[in-house]
């Protein structure tokens, strides 16, 4: 009985140590494998042709849908992807899911695995439970972090990470635990709560997640966040073993992703979405064109994209329009007359946007590895807050914004000039163009569902 028992906690232990075993097992004795699954069926096979023929019988609509998505894919009517479209991984054997057996062309393709998850009797119980760290709460984690918590359908909880804390690693590898199996993190702060995190990992058997929105390794010269010499090396060590040592790693946009592939083979782009109502305000009128850049130190290197351009804007127009430097009570320029609006906490921001009623926005970015790694949110925002929007020939809104359409691409200074003041002088245009953006960002870049089938997923 003892003996029993003894055995009973070993496996309990063990059990991921079993699972991997049992899996190694399979695929290195495949004709076994084969073979059992063969005297099992000859075993019951006239219990499971039963069984299937009065599935049948009593499920004849989902037969009819499963055996049309079969002949259309057969047919080439539809086309079959190659990755999962909840876990993005590849597989040989996608299938199609039917959330609504009445539609039989309506299909989400799905690897095995998430398709079984699909349809689990317990899928509610095998939820994964999130865990967002965070090591203090700032802006950063406003696109990242927070959606996590507020726009799941899973279960999320969010935990700060302090270097200092009181509690040894076991208590609070087991407070972690009873949180969440996946933990979820963006930047640490030093080497030492790293090793930490990991240790702690280990203890609490739990899956971790590094999600990374900028090119860490490739900072421009001049870009304020660079830091040191030293502090640019220590950090580029800390991310590269941050993301090398991660189950997964979630990346904002591709260029970031292929950065980042030699580093982890499961990398996946989750794309910064907006959410509608935390834009709902009323713009203000004014006299004047309001042109507007939502600034930062970190964009000093790209202040000369567009330097050229306002000086012969504001030359041409005068006191007819208004240039706004968003996030500094200084000017940035010394030879352009500006407004310059101090920065708000990121809560602020969006009533602070809009009702500031901006006409044009604009985004000059230098073209490098850094800024190719960015994503599109400011034209996310800019959209939102009801200003047309003008952006540099970089990846983020060179791949996204629908020049002439959804906004304005600009590769030079003659083209800045031209489509500034093309804008200036057409309310129409810049309105229409508001209302080609809105409708794509409302469509295409609110809802948070592939967040949540990954998370769900892995």
């Amino acid at each position: 009985m003892r003996d029993k028992e003894k055995l009973k906690k070993w496996k309990e232990k063990n059990k991921d140590r079993i699972a991997e075993y049992k899996k190694l097992w399979r695929e290195r004795n495949p004709e076994k494998v084969r073979k059992h699954k063969r005297t099992g069926y000859l075993k019951n096979r006239e219990k499971l042709i039963r069984e299937r023929v009065e599935y049948c019988n009593n499920n004849k609509e989902i037969q009819s849908a499963h055996a049309k998505i079969y002949s259309a894919v057969k047919l080439g009517r539809i086309k079959k992807p190659k990755d999962c479209s909840a876990c993005l991984r590849e597989s040989d054997n996608i299938q199609g899911h039917h959330k609504d057996y009445a539609k039989p062309l309506e299909v989400e393709w799905l690897c095995p695995k998430c398709h079984s998850k699909c349809h689990s009797k317990k899928n509610l119980k095998n939820m994964n439970k999130i865990l967002a760290l965070r090591h203090r709460r700032s802006s950063v984690s406003k696109y990242r972090i927070d959606p996590l918590i507020d726009n799941l359908k899973a279960n999320v909880r969010t935990e700060l990470l302090r270097k200092n804390d009181k509690k040894t690693i076991e208590q609070l590898a087991e407070k972690f635990r009873k949180l969440g199996n996946i933990w979820v993190i963006k930047y640490i702060a030093d080497f030492h709560t790293l090793d930490v995190l990991h240790s702690m990992k280990k203890m609490a058997k739990a899956k971790i997640v590094v999600d990374i929105d900028d090119n860490l390794w490739q900072i421009p010269t001049g870009n304020i966040s660079k830091g040191s010499a030293s502090q640019f090396v220590n950090r580029g060590i800390m991310m590269t073993q941050s993301v090398s040592d991660a189950d997964w790693v979630t990346v904002s946009t591709e260029p970031l992703k292929t950065a980042l592939e030699p580093l982890n083979s499961n990398i996946v782009v989750l794309p910064n979405y907006i959410i509608p109502s935390e834009w709902e305000f009323k713009r203000k009128k004014h006299d004047k064109v309001r042109i507007a850049w939502v600034w930062s130190p970190t964009h000093i290197p790209d202040m000369a994209e567009v330097e050229g351009a306002l000086k012969k804007i504001q030359k041409k127009y005068g006191d007819k329009v208004e240039l706004i430097i968003m996030g500094t009570a200084i000017s940035v320029y010394k030879d352009l007359k500006t407004t310059n609006i101090p920065g708000v906490p990121y809560t602020e921001y969006p009533k602070l946007f809009t009702e500031l009623g901006i006409d044009i926005s604009i985004a000059p970015l230098e073209r490098n590895a850094f800024n190719a790694g960015k994503s599109n949110i400011k034209w996310l925002e800019s959209t939102m807050a009801g200003a047309a929007f003008i952006g540099s020939k970089v990846y983020p809104y060179e791949f996204s914004v629908k020049d002439g359409k959804t906004g304005y691409i600009a590769d030079n200074e003659s083209q800045w000039v031209r489509k500034l003041s093309f804008l200036i002088e057409n309310e129409e245009k810049r309105a229409e163009m508001v209302k080609n953006a809105t409708k794509e960002v409302l469509e295409d870049y609110t809802s948070f569902d592939k967040w949540d089938k990954f998370y769900q997923c892995i």
